[in-house]
Order: C-alpha cells, then structure tokens, then sequence
C-alpha cells in the first residue's frame, strides 16, 4: 500500500495514544504502559496507555461514526499561587464523545500535537490526570472552563479529516510569545 499523503507528519508531529481500563496491571507490549490511579470515588483502578504509531489518521473503527457533542477547555496554571486573569497556564482541550461515554483530549505540547482517546468507561477525570506521551498531572489544579455543548452532528471521522487537513496544512512552528494559551 502507499503512504498517506500526511504521513510524515502524523509520524514525526502527531503523538497518539488510547486508554483503556484494565483488571490488573499487567504488562503488555512495548507500545503500551499501566498506570494505577485513584479515580474520583477514591477506588483504585488500572489504566493501560497503548501508544497508537501513526502514519496517517489513527483508525477508530466503530468509534468513528461517534457523535462530538460537547467540549471544555482545560488550563493548568504553570504556578501554584497565581491570578486566575494571568496567561500563564497551559491549555488543552477534551471532547467529549456521545454525552460523556468516552472523551478524547487534544493538546499541543511544544511542536508536538497530542491526542489521547478515553475509551468507554474512562472518566473525564482520567482524561486531565495523564497526558498522551505518560506524565501525569495533578487533576486537582486543572481548571475547567464552561462546557460547550455541540449540536451539529461532527462524528470522530469528520473531526480527524479536519485534523489531516486544516490542522496539518496549517501547522506553524510554536511560539511561546505568541502562540501560548
């Protein structure tokens, strides 16, 4: 087969992983690593990470013609005493998927684009607590903005074309001066 016509940047720009829970924290293969979290109830529960390797959009398969419903950006300040009106946090965006039954996080790091897919079951609070490339975070000091409910009927597919195109087409070296937040 030949190459997708995006296929060095969805290699060398594009990080992508999916999460799913597990039973146990059993190793698996090289792509995939195990976290073992505390979720918001306080029980405890085994995420497996599987690192996607991309040469083009990832293939979700069913999960494709998934409904894009709402979304909320996430920030985090860089310090842990600062004024809410300062532009100095990080942010990133989570989808959410059919009202909530799976999430999918998009954030850019650097000049790396991240996206991290929650399967059926993963909380959003999962979603804010590890990033796509492993290092996790502190739920607890992201800030959530509103919630933007969607009505236009975007599926997954739909939202990846416009990632493979737009996005790719129109990617721009970051600038911390003029591009952050």
């Amino acid at each position: 087969g030949s190459l997708h016509p995006n296929a060095a940047w969805w290699t060398c720009q594009v990080v992508c992983s999916r999460l799913e829970e597990q039973p146990d924290g059993s190793e698996g293969i090289d792509t995939e690593r195990m976290y073992n979290f505390s979720d918001e109830t306080g029980r405890r529960r085994w995420i497996k990470s599987h690192r996607m390797l991309l040469q083009g959009p990832p293939n979700l398969g069913e999960h494709s013609t998934d409904l894009i419903t709402a979304y909320s950006e996430i920030r985090m300040p860089y310090w842990s005493v600062q004024p809410g009106s300062w532009a100095t946090y990080h942010a990133w965006s989570v989808i959410e998927v059919n009202h909530g039954q799976s999430w999918i996080l998009i954030e850019r790091k650097t000049d790396m684009l991240e996206i991290l897919f929650g399967q059926v079951g993963i909380s959003l609070y999962f979603m804010k607590a590890l990033r796509c490339i492993g290092i996790a975070r502190d739920p607890a000091k992201c800030q959530e903005q509103p919630r933007v409910a969607l009505s236009g009927g975007t599926t997954v597919q739909t939202f990846m074309e416009w990632i493979d195109g737009y996005v790719e087409e129109h990617w721009q070296p970051y600038d911390l001066l003029n591009s952050n937040c």
